[in-house]
């Protein structure tokens, strides 16, 4: 099962930029529910992206430097039928 991992509502103004700053995994890494995905830059504020649950990272969607917004797709994540239960809201 795959789980899409999209860029929260962070309370900015919608026109503002978001950038996507660092990745802190790369395709193919093991993560674990929590586990700090990247980093959002909104003005002069750093935003963690945590993973929703734990798996692989399949696919990244939005590379360092690009900028998105509210409902973007950022990564997809693998995760194993049996931890479909344990996405975290």
């Amino acid at each position: 099962m795959r789980i899409d991992v999209r860029v929260p509502e962070l309370g900015a103004d919608q026109d503002g930029l978001i950038t996507v700053c660092l990745w802190h995994s790369h395709v193919g890494d093991e993560l674990f529910q929590g586990d700090r995905l990247v980093e959002l830059l909104v003005g002069q504020i750093v935003f963690d992206v945590t993973a929703p649950s734990t798996g692989h990272l399949k696919e990244i969607h939005a590379f360092e430097d690009t900028q998105v917004k509210p409902d973007d797709l950022l990564a997809t994540i693998e995760i194993a039928d049996s931890a479909a239960t344990t996405v975290a809201p």
